[in-house]
Parts: C-alpha cells; structure tokens; sequence
C-alpha cells in the first residue's frame, strides 16, 4: 500500500468519526431539549461504541452478558426496565460476537421463514397500535430470536464460548449470593405466595427461570462431578426458596432425563441427585415448596381446571376461548400486543399475562406468529450438540413464559453453547495454520 493511499484512509477514518461525533452531539441535543431518554439512550451509544473500540467486541459481549445474573439477584431495588434494556444490549452484543451466517446452515432456510412469520404479526400490530406497552413488549419479542439467530448461524463459536464460560460462572455466582440472601433472611419474607418463600431482591419468576436455566448449562458442561453437584445443588435450592413450580417441575424432567440418557453417567447423575434432595431437606430449603403444597390441598387448587396452578386453567381459558371467538384475520395474525391483559381484566378482573408462551403468541400474534416461533425453537434445538439444556426453559416457557423474563432468557440460551466448541475450534485453526505453513514451505 503506497503512503498517500495510506494517507488517504486515515482522512477519511477520521472525518468518519468526525461525523459520528457530530451526529451523536445532535442526537444528545435534540433528547435534551424534546425528551431526555433521547439523550440518555445517544450518550450510551457513544459510550458503547468506544467501549468496544477499546476493548473488544467479545469482552464487551461477555461483561455485558455476566452482568445479567447480578441483575436479576437485584432486581427489585433496581429500575423497572433496566433488566429489559441490558439483555437487549447483551443479545445484541452477543449477535455481533457470533457473527451468523445461515447461508452455512442447512436449517437456516426454515429458521428464516420462521422469523418472518414471528415478526409479520408484531409489525401489523404495532403499526394498529404502536403504544409505549406494545413498543415494550415487542422489544422482548426480539430477545429470542436474537439469540436463536446467533446461535443457529454462528460462526464464531471459539468467541461465544468464552462468552458462555464466564456467564456460566457469574450466574453460579449470583446464585450462591441469591441462596445466601435468602438464607439469612434479608429483603424480608416474600408474600408472593404465601409461603415462606425467600426472594431477598428479586423477583420470584426471574429468579426461578435463572436459577433453572445454570442447572441446564450445568447438565451438558461435562463439569467434574463435586462441580456439578455444588452447581446444582445452588440451582435446586435457589429454586425451592422462590417457589415456583414451573421452574422445579423442569429440574424435574432434566434430572430424569440426564439420568436416563448420559451414557456412562447414570450412577454419576443418580448420586448427584440424591445428595440434591438430602441436602435441599436438610437445610428446610424444601419447606416454602412443602407449605405451597399444603395450602393447595386447602384451597382445593387441583379440583378444577380453572384454579389449577394457580390459576392458570382459569387464564388459558379466558385467552383461548377469546381468540377462538375472534374475526379469521384475528385469528391468523393475532389480536395484538398486549391485547392479552385486556382480555384478562375483562373475563376474571385482573389484568393478567399469559402465563405461557404458546398461549400469549397464540392468541397475540395468531397461527403465524406461534408458527414461526415453533420453527426458530426447532431449529435451535436440531442445531445444539445437546438439547438437554433446553428442558428447564421449554417447561418454563411452556408453564410460564419465558419471553417476558429476558435477561435469565439470554443467560440460559448462552449456556447452550457446548464447552468442547472451542476447543473443536482451536484444533481446527490450528490445523488449518499448519497446512497455510507447510504450504509456504
């Protein structure tokens, strides 16, 4: 390269940032004069942009996906939608780190049609009504297939591994703090259900779904065996003291499924199970579960569909029995974002969510909505090495949801990458330098 084509780069380098600065100094003036988030959210793109610029795309991705388990063990004293807006910017960071090429996927054909049909549905809603509700919930709906893009297409596995390794060991981390929390007490008792239940600062159902994701990761990390006993151990416990039992019935059917198929691991999984429930009864982790139970049995919860689990017959019903009733266009493309809520205050007095994602996209987002989310999971799942790391979250989202808890969402899609990639990638490029060296010779 000649100096003055050099030369000539290095101007045009520099009135690009020229440029950008400008841009970002208007940007930040408009916000402060018309509306402040403006402001706020030009000052972080800045802000991001020289982060990366200084440390690197993949330690950009990994603080910002680390910093999520911290995030949802506090959630409760933080702001409302800090948990929302920080696992959008992981998931983004984490897309740019992967960088997906479907073109080398076989599935990336199904896996782009059903991103169309996921996204055809929130568009139309949002251009019927484009409220700061259902610009909020569309902005969860893009966490997902963020994710499942860049997992389906990556090709930069050796990066996103290490992404994986430390926001496995981070939310173990925040876990053990969790149990800690609640273990002794602070943040108060939780009211949530009424049953003892310890949540510290954070919230039941993110916790829940954090807590069963890392036991996920923890199954198909080929972790030594106290490793993987300690980890799920916390993850157990963390899960009896919130109480959710969409979370425990997952850890549930990983346990059994694990035990059943990991060839010349059954004795290792049988053992670690059993030393799982000894301990989580030895501690009295068992009883906010215990006392749900027995207040269930009281109310006569599971007597009738309609107030079994927790209500939840009651709200699939209210949800499905309106959508079916719906105009066809309605039933094809959905009754809209948030829509769900509505229809809950209006069958049973509560403005309710739905409690599952197949019955929210269902009826919000209508056959081609659910169709395309069906299609991205089944790719996701085809594409991973193992897919018993998504047992804790399918029941989850099928019991509870998922799409709306995203920052323990982006932790537990993380946590699929397999820790053997990198090293499959390391030998690979190793390979692949030998040969460009024997080549040279």
């Amino acid at each position: 390269m000649t100096r003055s084509v050099r030369a000539v780069r290095i101007r045009l380098a520099g009135a690009e940032a020229y440029a950008a600065a400008g841009v970002a100094a208007v940007a930040v003036g408009a916000g402060i004069v018309y509306n402040p988030l403006i402001a706020v959210a030009a000052a972080a793109v800045v802000f991001g942009a020289l982060t990366v610029d200084r440390l690197g795309r993949v330690a950009v991705a990994t603080v910002m996906v680390a910093s999520l388990p911290w995030l949802v063990v506090f959630g409760n004293v933080l702001p409302p939608l800090l948990k929302t807006f920080a696992a959008a910017a992981a998931a983004g960071a984490f897309f740019v780190t992967a960088r997906p090429d479907l073109s080398r996927s076989g599935a990336g054909l199904v896996f782009k049609v059903g991103l169309v049909m996921f996204f055809a549905p929130v568009g139309l809603a949002l251009l019927r009504n484009g409220g700061g509700a259902q610009l909020t919930e569309a902005a969860k709906y893009i966490v997902f297939p963020t994710m499942a893009f860049a997992l389906v297409g990556m090709t930069r596995s050796d990066d996103c591994t290490v992404i994986r390794t430390w926001g496995f060991r981070s939310a173990v981390a925040a876990l053990t703090v969790q149990f800690m929390i609640g273990l002794a007490g602070l943040g108060g008792v939780s009211a949530f259900y009424h049953s003892g239940e310890r949540l510290g600062f954070a919230s039941a159902h993110d916790i829940a779904l954090l807590a069963a994701a890392v036991a996920g990761g923890a199954a198909v990390a080929r972790l030594p065996f106290r490793h993987m006993l300690v980890v799920l151990g916390i993850a157990t416990l963390v899960t009896l003291q919130t109480g959710v039992r969409s979370a425990l019935a997952g850890l549930v059917v990983l346990a059994l499924l694990a035990a059943w198929f990991a060839r010349g691991y059954r004795v290792r999984w049988l053992a670690a199970i059993g030393a799982v429930v000894i301990f989580a009864f030895a501690t009295g982790a068992t009883d906010v579960i215990a006392n749900r139970l027995a207040h269930s049995r009281q109310t006569g919860e599971f007597t009738t569909f309609a107030t079994a689990g927790s209500g939840r017959g009651e709200i699939w019903t209210a949800a499905l029995r309106y959508y079916a009733g719906s105009p066809a266009q309605d039933i094809v493309v959905g009754t809209g974002l948030r829509t769900i809520t509505r229809i809950e205050n209006a069958a049973i007095g509560e403005a309710l969510v739905g409690h599952s994602d197949f019955v929210e996209v269902l009826v919000e987002l209508g056959l081609v909505g659910i169709g395309g989310l069906l299609l991205m999971w089944g790719t996701l799942i085809r594409r991973t090495t193992d897919p018993l790391v998504f047992v804790p979250i399918i029941a989850f989202a099928l019991l509870n949801g998922t799409l709306e808890y995203t920052a323990p969402l982006v932790v537990g899609l993380a946590l699929s990458i397999p820790r053997e990639s990198y090293e499959h990638e390391t030998a690979r490029e190793r390979d692949l330098a030998a040969a460009a060296v024997a080549g040279t010779l």
